[in-house]
């Protein structure tokens, strides 16, 4: 594969960047910055209203996380998105908020001290929790309960409609129909017992079922290290063997403690009844020793359960013997379980191997050094490439010539036709022409500070703004305004030729274009030959209404997007 193909290829950007004079543009905003929407929801200067607003917008969506790219793509989709929740949700919490990361962070710290600490010590004590214990579990209940509330607070991304949800009704629910009540359960406060009075053998026998619900809380910390993956820059292998090591760990850790815990429970109740009772918790080399040689003999027993080793003890309780039946069939289904999911990471690190960028990314970078380019063309390079694997842009191409040809162009046209019907004289165009043109698309990524037109220069290609935001620039270099989603310009290129261009468009960050050149807009109108001097008098008549840049930017110093200049200017 060529290494050069990761390269932009627009010819009219390398005639842009060759061309003498006009050196690299950087781009540096003009534009005076949106009002933050918070200010108008939070009035005043006090050090109370300024701290609720640093809240509030900790809560909001943030540009830097990693989903918040990932999903939006582009910054202007992530401002207008910030405008909605302020305005219109302003006590929800967003999915993509920094807020909700650290939340994240803190559960899954709470609940692996909960899955680790409470099973042993409910196991090995048998008691209510008192003094710093019961002050340690409560804690932690209180943080389950605030989980379980702060999920009535935060949206969620819905998958289908590609839409992030905060409405309060659809998310409440949502969630009380799945796991509300499960994790309710599991999060009870029942350290509370311990402060209502003695500690009966009831209580504490409530106490006991009542944390093995804790158990369910596994999703949680599941859920989150998915959610925590692409935020903490942990590769999709590492996730899944962070899974597999957890999920070990856990199971092995509740199994020692119930293979103990049922034993003792037995043996406590056959004593209080007055009966006499021995079981394995009772031999000497296990009573006498200290906790954790008894946990460790639990664990013994509970592996050599489930992987069918025989035990070296001479005494048979009913109890025992239970509990190594089901230990043994339970270990018998985990087993299955834990080959398929070994065998389904083998798969995904195999599956690198396959990956023809992740396989490409060692000789980009022997490509570079032993062409020695400079730090700043290599970091380009880097990010163009990092930007192609983020989106799946090879992924792209292998579903696109795989596919049917009338599934391709339907494909296609899913992608560009809402783009294309928003250019105002292609209104006029037939039905078929302007499937054709959807067609004959193709995309182009540009780097932030890539010129993507010159001013001065002649065009001969119209553009599509998929994802990303571009500045305009008058020829005398002074910037005019922003161009963001679903945004086109140059589409007089397409009608007049010869004629250069009037502005320069510079990506303020990383950019999707949709190109369409005109070569292949002839082609998509020959079937209509006085088509095009019908578009040229419609252009003309446009154009003779329509203000130069420099005369506009000198009548109107702020021109935002809302208030856009004739994107015709731009030719």
């Amino acid at each position: 594969m060529d290494l050069m193909m990761l390269v932009p290829t627009s010819e009219e950007q390398l005639n842009a960047e060759s061309s003498q004079g006009f050196p690299r543009v950087e781009h540096k905003c003009k534009i005076p910055p949106e009002f933050d929407e918070l200010k108008n929801v939070i009035e005043g200067d006090g050090f109370c209203a300024r701290s609720r607003r640093w809240f509030r917008r900790k809560c909001l969506i943030s540009q830097r996380h990693p989903d918040s790219r990932f999903w939006l793509k582009s910054k202007a989709t992530m401002s207008y998105e910030y405008t909605r929740h302020a305005n219109s949700y302003i006590y929800m919490i967003h999915p993509f908020s920094e807020f909700r990361v650290c939340w994240q962070t803190v559960m899954v710290m709470a609940t692996l001290m909960a899955l680790l600490t409470i099973p042993y010590r409910v196991t090995f004590f048998f008691e209510l929790p008192h003094g710093e214990w019961l002050f340690f579990v409560l804690i932690l209940d209180c943080i389950l309960l605030c989980d379980i509330v702060l999920w009535f607070f935060t949206g969620y991304y819905e998958l289908r409609t590609n839409v992030v949800v905060l409405d309060p009704r659809i998310i409440a629910r949502k969630y009380l129909t799945s796991w509300f009540f499960i994790d309710l359960l599991s999060s009870l406060p029942m350290g509370l017992l311990a402060l209502l009075g003695n500690a009966s053998h009831q209580r504490v026998q409530l106490y006991s079922y009542s944390q093995i619900l804790k158990i369910f809380r596994l999703r949680v910390v599941v859920n989150y290290v998915r959610r925590l993956r692409r935020v903490y820059g942990i590769s999709f292998q590492t996730q899944k063997s962070i899974e597999f090591g957890v999920l070990m760990v856990i199971v092995l850790h509740w199994a020692a403690c119930a293979e103990y815990y049922v034993s003792a429970t037995v043996r406590r109740a056959m004593i209080a009844s007055g009966k006499s009772h021995e079981n394995w918790t009772n031999l000497p080399y296990v009573r006498d020793n200290s906790t954790f040689f008894k946990y460790i003999v639990s664990l013994y027993r509970s592996v050599a359960a489930m992987v069918g080793c025989l035990k070296h003890d001479d005494l048979v309780a009913v109890e025992d013997v239970v509990s190594d039946a089901v230990f043994s069939i339970f270990g018998r289904v985990a087993n299955i379980y834990l080959i398929a999911k070994w065998l389904q990471l083998t798969n995904t690190f195999r599956g690198i191997t396959n990956n023809s960028y992740l396989w490409l990314l060692p000789q980009l970078r022997e490509y570079m050094r032993h062409k020695e380019l400079p730090i700043e063309i290599q970091n380009r390079l880097t990010t163009y490439y990092g930007y192609c694997i983020q989106q799946s842009i090879d992924l792209e191409k292998s579903i696109m010539s795989l596919v049917s040809v009338r599934l391709r162009e339907e494909l296609m046209l899913h992608r560009s036709r809402k783009l294309v019907e928003k250019v105002t004289f292609f209104k006029c165009l037939p039905e078929s022409v302007v499937s054709r043109i959807a067609m004959s698309l193709r995309t182009e990524i540009f780097l932030t500070n890539d010129v993507i037109i010159k001013a001065g220069t002649t065009g001969d290609s119209m553009y599509f703004i998929a994802s990303g935001t571009v500045a305009i620039y008058t020829s005398l270099g002074k910037e005019v305004c922003h161009l963001e989603d679903g945004a086109h310009f140059g589409e007089i290129a397409l009608i007049m030729e010869n004629e250069q261009r009037v502005a320069s468009v510079v990506a303020a960050e990383i950019c999707e274009l949709y190109v369409l050149t005109r070569e292949d807009f002839q082609q998509a109108i020959e079937r209509y030959p006085n088509l095009m001097n019908s578009l040229q008098k419609l252009v003309l008549q446009r154009l003779e209404k329509t203000l130069f840049l420099g005369e506009l930017y000198r009548l109107e110093e702020r021109v935002t997007i809302r208030h856009l200049y004739n994107i015709y200017t731009i030719w």
